[in-house]
């Protein structure tokens, strides 16, 4: 676990006989390692701190993205419902439109029937007029003036 550290223990292991002496052997830091020691855990503990920020900036915009998303949904369906009235409004104009153009041919037709009734009242009428008038020279009545 330790590949190249030194060590001194039992010179009689690994015999079952042997002691349990056994210690590492380092060697001496000098004091510019200590300090360059202290200066290294220095930096690693400001760039933990750092590494902790940038998560916590990278879990907001990560939120930030689920609501945007969610807010883009939303946006999404009320689109879709709006599409779908305008669909229902369009298909009620048409069927109103070709109602109007039902209503409007019924009225043409009501007309047509009016004036032909009309016309066959008058032509009765003057008929009836001619009529009466051939028949009352060919019985020679007169009429009072």
């Amino acid at each position: 676990m330790n590949p190249g550290r030194r060590f001194p223990g039992c010179p009689k292991y690994p015999d079952l006989n042997h002691c349990s002496y056994f210690q590492w052997v380092d060697d001496p830091i000098f004091e510019r390692g200590k300090v360059v020691i202290l200066e290294q855990k220095d930096k690693i503990g400001k760039m933990e701190k750092q590494i902790k920020y940038m998560k916590e900036k990278a879990k907001s915009f990560e939120d930030k993205v689920k609501e945007y998303e969610k807010k883009a949904q939303e946006y999404k369906d009320k689109a879709k419902e709006f599409d779908n009235m305008t669909q229902v409004y369009e298909w009620k104009i048409k069927e109103m439109n070709r109602m109007e153009r039902k209503k409007i041919k019924e009225v043409k037709t009501m007309e047509r029937k009016f004036w032909m009734k009309l016309l066959v009242a008058l032509l009765g009428l003057v008929g009836g007029c001619l009529f009466f008038n051939y028949w009352v020279k060919d019985e020679g009545i007169a009429l009072p003036r």
